[in-house]
């Protein structure tokens, strides 16, 4: 059972990350065809939120075995 529900919490991640770069990809379509430098950093800022995001569920994800739990 704990397999699965860690399975479904990753799932969930995926689908929140998913979501948030397509925000992200759709704004910048705007700012870019609005020629807006502001709304493009924040893109560019968001962007780096996401990714700092995916990495730090990353290094979770590599001690996520049975041993890790211990000391």
């Amino acid at each position: 059972m704990r397999k699965i529900s860690e399975l479904e919490n990753n799932l969930i991640l995926i689908k929140d990350l998913n979501d948030k770069l397509n925000g992200v990809r759709e704004f910048s379509v705007l700012a870019i065809e609005e020629n807006d430098e502001k709304s493009l950093t924040d893109c560019f800022l968001e962007i780096r939120e996401i990714i700092s995001e995916l990495e730090a569920h990353e290094f979770k994800l590599k001690f996520n075995g049975e041993a890790d739990e211990k000391s």
